[in-house]
């Protein structure tokens, strides 16, 4: 049986992603599926080859792949932002794919995950982050 020529696709986005054409869905995970189910988070022992950097692998049939790309960027029919910002990308091979994370892996793209204990300010300056019961109250408007 001939093998299919594939590419391992990219996903660096929390959640993972749906890829479809016509009737055809691939899903990406994301780095979030390596999550334990409790109440610290915890990541579970990842695979080495699914996650790199924080990117999760997955081998997605090339055709497919470049059909993806060619609805999302050349013909308009749609366009994806999280595609054309970098957070979803395809190599031939590891080692291109592992440089190419290796890059990206402290870029901020604004799908990362959000930190419970930080505490971040709104643009009036009021505490929105953290815990609950650190927080300031709100001024009085």
């Amino acid at each position: 049986m001939a093998q299919i020529p594939s590419v391992i696709v990219y996903c660096k986005m929390w959640n993972g992603y749906t890829l479809q054409v016509d009737q055809k869905r691939v899903h990406l995970r994301g780095s979030a599926h390596y999550l334990q189910p409790n109440p610290n988070r915890k990541f579970k022992a990842v695979p080495e080859d699914q996650v790199i950097y924080g990117d999760t692998m997955t081998l997605v049939a090339e055709d497919f792949w470049l059909e993806w790309v060619r609805r999302m960027t050349h013909d308009g029919t749609e366009k994806f932002d999280p595609f054309e910002k970098g957070l979803i990308y395809a190599h031939k091979n590891k080692a291109d794919g592992a440089a190419h994370a290796r890059e990206l892996e402290n870029e901020k793209h604004g799908t990362e995950q959000i930190d419970p204990n930080v505490k971040l300010k709104d643009k009036k300056g009021r505490t929105v982050g953290g815990k609950l019961d650190d927080r300031e109250t709100p001024d009085e408007e």
